[in-house]
């Protein structure tokens, strides 16, 4: 992701990869004590706009900053606004491999604080509910290798935390293991 932003950086989205390589560190290393701050209000918005970005780098660093954001956000506020965005990337066949995975390991580290990211979400726009564990248990048996693995430690994680005991995530994990091919 380092290297796809410092590439971007170059490009005529500077500012906003500027401002998002920011907002990373700065989530990254934020005491929990200031998650009331002001500033939290003005990444939101910020970070929400570049979720919608063209460049598949931008989108995929400010997935990765929401994921962190809502670390520091109530638990409201991550199930009714940053779930369903998440959960409609990680499910969107057309969206960038890397942009997918980012949202999956952000809906996983949310599943560790917030149980209600394991629980369906209807989605207004396709009439859809969408399942964060049928969505990493499709993407466990995925063409794509990486997004493939990704699922795997998403799927392990969440077993490991017992968030979930979801044999549709155990079987293909299984599989996965003992099934080199």
């Amino acid at each position: 992701a380092v290297s796809a932003l410092l590439a971007t950086l170059t490009s005529s989205d500077n500012s906003d990869a500027r401002v998002l390589f920011i907002f990373s560190v700065i989530l990254e290393h934020a005491s929990p004590e200031y998650s009331t701050h002001d500033l939290f209000d003005v990444m939101e918005k910020i970070i929400l706009s570049a979720v919608g970005s063209r460049s598949n780098a931008i989108r995929e660093v400010a997935i990765g900053c929401l994921g962190k954001l809502g670390l520091f956000s109530n638990s409201d506020n991550v199930v009714s606004e940053f779930k369903p965005i998440l959960l409609k990337i990680a499910a969107n066949k057309d969206e960038a491999i890397r942009c997918r995975g980012q949202a999956l390991l952000a809906l996983s580290d949310l599943a560790l604080l917030f149980s209600d990211i394991l629980n369906p979400c209807h989605d207004s726009e396709s009439g859809e509910n969408l399942s964060f564990s049928f969505i990493v248990g499709e993407m466990m048996v995925h063409t794509n290798t990486t997004l493939a693995t990704i699922a795997a430690e998403v799927a392990t994680k969440l077993l490991f935390s017992m968030d979930s005991m979801d044999t549709s995530l155990l079987s293909p994990l299984l599989v996965s293991y003992l099934d080199p091919n």
